[in-house]
């Protein structure tokens, strides 16, 4: 009897210890996981009003263990307005269902800012809280990183300047609120990508952190002005999209005219770049619906007004716009690569023309010589038959020397090339005699006809010379 009562006591004792040793490893490793993760502790005993708080926890509130024996230990490091935040927040966790609490704190400690998160769970027992247990975790580093990516995201970093982002928002911002007061002024400094080029970009990023002239750059003096442009949600019902938009086409004619220039917005001027961006929307679609046309221009000589061919030229009869002239939408053909499509197709479709008039033939001309793109330096790079006067000369003719000596010059040059001279725009009958005394005997414009759709050069072939309007 005496034996088995000692073997069910050391049985039980070997199960103390046991559970001593499992409770001690149990605490070991909760020691060890608290430890590697940095945290601080806390315990608050509600009922009795008792608290924990760990050495890690005092390191990162920077407190002394006298000064932490309540939960009011959690304000001293915080600012006034900290305080508020943190008892406000524990107010309406104890009064709310949720059992789990987490709040940030934000405090300097020697001169340093840190932030702290806060986090808890709370033991109920009968349906009332009596502890409240949980971390204290320092979360600096992740608070400055996303302070530094918010910082990326709306400054611009060089100057610290709000950048376009944080702009459009602050301008949303006050046009909503006053959109009659509110404005918007732009300013470009001139000449800065040459200074970039020239001086390399460390010199552009000199130049924007102290904008003021003259600048001294690598030893040099730079004398920098600036372009201003600027709209007013006065000058029209605008958005606030529309007010940013009218500000830079604004600041786009300053620098259009001269640098150093302010310009206020004009509205104008911004259905005229309607217009322009209607164009350059609108060209690639109308050469897919094949929406081009090519009319003809008589060529006559000049002598006796005999009919010697055509010159197509491409135009555009839109179902809205009504005719739109080559002048208008060859710009931004060019601009936009629509103008190699589009060569090809008036080239083509010329070319299927002369077969359903059953003619055979065609020239390639080069186009007001003289003036833009047409230069010498074209002469030999591309085969033509005939070089073209620009009609602004034609139009000079009668009004200044200079204009007779560019066509005698003109004339001399291809003669001298063995090619024909071709005079365009004539519109009245001195200055197509002018042009036979100059040497030129073929010309084509409204003194003889306009351009012609397809169907009515047919009945102008049939009767030839007698088609053309007589001389006045």
């Amino acid at each position: 009897m005496l034996g088995a009562t000692a073997l069910r006591s050391g049985l039980e004792q070997a199960r103390k210890r046991a559970a001593l040793e499992a409770l001690r490893a149990s605490e070991q490793r909760y020691a060890l996981a608290v430890q590697g993760a940095n945290d601080g502790m806390w315990d608050w005993g509600m009922s009795a009003g008792a608290v924990y708080f760990s050495p890690r926890w005092l390191t990162l509130m920077g407190l002394l263990p006298e000064q932490a024996q309540s939960m009011a230990a959690w304000t001293p490091p915080l600012d006034e307005r900290g305080r508020q935040a943190f008892n406000a927040a524990l107010v309406e966790h104890l009064a709310g269902p949720s059992l789990q609490f987490h709040h940030v704190l934000n405090s300097e400690q020697g001169g340093v800012e840190r932030w702290l998160l806060a986090r808890c769970v709370a033991v109920r027992e009968q349906g009332l809280r009596v502890r409240m247990a949980g971390s204290l975790t320092d979360i600096s580093e992740q608070q400055l990183l996303q302070r530094q990516i918010t910082f990326d995201a709306l400054y611009d970093r060089l100057t610290g300047l709000p950048n376009r982002v944080l702009f459009l928002e602050r301008l949303r911002s006050l046009f909503a609120a006053e959109p009659v007061l509110t404005g918007v002024v732009l300013v470009d400094i001139d000449g800065f990508r040459v200074l970039n080029e020239r001086e390399g970009t460390q010199a552009g990023d000199e130049v924007l952190r102290q904008f003021d002239t003259p600048f001294l750059v690598a030893g040099h003096s730079l004398g920098l002005g600036a372009s201003v442009g600027w709209a007013h949600g006065a000058q029209a019902r605008f958005t606030d999209a529309e007010l940013m938009n009218a500000a830079e086409l604004a600041l786009a004619h300053a620098k259009a005219r001269l640098r150093g220039r302010a310009h206020a917005f004009d509205p104008a001027e911004q259905l005229i770049e309607n217009s322009r961006r209607w164009l350059k929307e609108n060209i690639a679609l109308a050469l897919q619906n094949q929406e081009f046309r090519l009319f003809y221009q008589p060529l006559v000589r000049l002598k006796d007004r005999e009919l010697l061919g055509f010159e197509a030229l491409i135009r555009w009869p839109h179902p809205l716009k009504g005719m739109v002239m080559p002048g208008d939408f060859i710009p931004f053909a060019e601009e936009s690569g629509q103008v190699v499509p589009m060569g090809s197709w008036t080239l083509l479709e010329a070319a299927a023309q002369l077969v359903r008039w059953d003619a055979l033939g065609f020239k390639v001309s080069i186009d007001d010589f003289g003036t833009g793109y047409s230069s010498l330096a074209y002469l030999h790079r591309f085969p033509f038959d005939t070089l073209k006067i620009d009609r602004s000369f034609v139009i000079r003719l009668a009004t200044g020397r200079e204009a007779v000596e560019i066509v005698r010059t003109i004339v001399g040059l291809a003669l001298a090339l063995d090619k024909q001279v071709l005079a365009e725009g004539i519109e009245e009958p001195s200055q197509a005699g002018l042009l036979q005394e100059l040497g030129v005997h073929v010309g084509q414009g409204w003194l003889f006809a306009k351009a012609l759709p397809a169907d009515q050069v047919q009945q102008l072939i049939l009767q030839g010379s007698a088609g053309i309007k007589p001389a006045r």
